[in-house]
């Protein structure tokens, strides 16, 4: 789609709009769209953009949080993964994302979320893993936030053919 859905110039951010994750909101005839990029002071951050057509999207400037925000919703509340491993969670889901745990190492990146009944799956990549990999651990959501718990981490998917790498030498991701 031509020009895009949200320029950097109307995303309050400076130089890139990334990772975005897209949630349609029904009640409210709108879709989310959760994104991050580099702030007037320094690091990446998550913000959120708003369209009625899932075409043109209005970014609002508050920073919810750390970047790669990854939301998902659970017994009345928004709660989102952000990069490295810190929960936050939100009434709306627009505001006020107040900062939780941090569950994951410092060297957790690139989450992607998924609620199955009371289980929180997460699979994600750690930097510095030789080879790169993607894992999945766990968390129970029936207890008080503060108080979850990550399993250990599973391997799901590393490099096994040559096309996916599997050849190359082994170096710490970066």
């Amino acid at each position: 789609h031509e020009p895009g859905v949200l320029s950097v110039a109307d995303s309050y951010c400076l130089d890139h709009v990334a990772s975005p994750d897209v949630h349609p909101d029904a009640d409210q005839r709108m879709v989310r769209m959760y994104y991050h990029g580099v702030s007037e002071a320094g690091p990446q951050v998550s913000r959120v953009a708003l369209s009625p057509d899932g075409v043109t999207f209005r970014a609002r400037d508050e920073v919810l949080g750390n970047s790669y925000f990854r939301v998902f919703r659970w017994d009345s509340w928004h709660y989102a993964l952000g990069m490295p491993g810190v929960f936050y969670r939100s009434r709306d889901g627009l505001s006020g994302f107040e900062v939780g745990p941090t569950l994951f190492t410092p060297d957790m990146r690139h989450s992607a979320v998924w609620v199955q009944r009371d289980m929180l799956h997460v699979f994600y990549s750690d930097v510095g893993d030789s080879p790169e990999r993607i894992l999945h651990a766990t968390i129970d959501l029936t207890a008080d936030w503060t108080d979850w718990e990550v399993s250990p981490p599973a391997t799901v998917l590393e490099p096994e053919l040559e096309y996916e790498g599997a050849d190359l030498p082994l170096e710490p991701s970066v």
